[in-house]
């Protein structure tokens, strides 16, 4: 018999078979790490949020509103009191520009954080909690089998039980 130099089909067939297995893995995992990446951009922003959140604390001696859930807002103008802020000192800080969670006595004259988390990108959400000594921030992230969700939801479970949503990463005062 008269063997050739070529590959025979099975041959061919088989390579294909496992260059179409690999490919899968890989599209898998790069669609698990744009995942991964994203829920953590969340959790660092909501870390830079709870920073800024202690600032004001120390300065004011209370988290700033809204005492009932909000969505990617914290109205953090003016003295932090039963009275509500001025309306320019509101609406530059809910409106994403410069001044964004900023606080002062009169106005926006101390400013936390230049801009909160983008609101296009993810929902997060804020709610003051125990007459202004706590807070509970939280979302939603796309793999929801992070152990850091059990860990979060431990960590702040006496504040955030009754107020985030069950399985979000939450984030409250230490």
């Amino acid at each position: 018999m008269n063997k050739g130099k070529g590959f025979t089909l099975l041959e061919v067939l088989v390579v294909i078979a496992i260059i179409a297995i690999i490919i899968a893995f890989a599209v898998s995992n790069f669609v698990g790490a744009r995942q991964r990446a994203r829920d953590i951009r969340k959790k660092s922003e909501l870390q830079q949020v709870k920073t800024a959140l202690r600032l004001y604390y120390n300065d004011y001696n209370m988290y700033p509103g809204p005492a009932a859930k909000a969505t990617n807002d914290i109205n953090g103008c003016g003295t932090p009191s039963p009275v509500v802020p001025s309306t320019s000192c509101q609406s530059a800080c809910s409106s994403g520009g410069d001044v964004t969670f900023a606080a002062g006595p009169t106005s926006c004259d101390t400013v936390y954080m230049k801009q909160l988390p983008p609101s296009a990108d993810y929902t997060w959400y804020y709610e003051q909690a125990s007459s202004g000594d706590d807070f509970c921030l939280w979302t939603n992230l796309e793999i929801i089998s992070d152990p850091e969700i059990a860990k979060s939801e431990a960590k702040c479970k006496s504040v955030c039980n009754s107020i985030a949503d069950a399985g979000s990463y939450v984030v409250c005062a230490d």
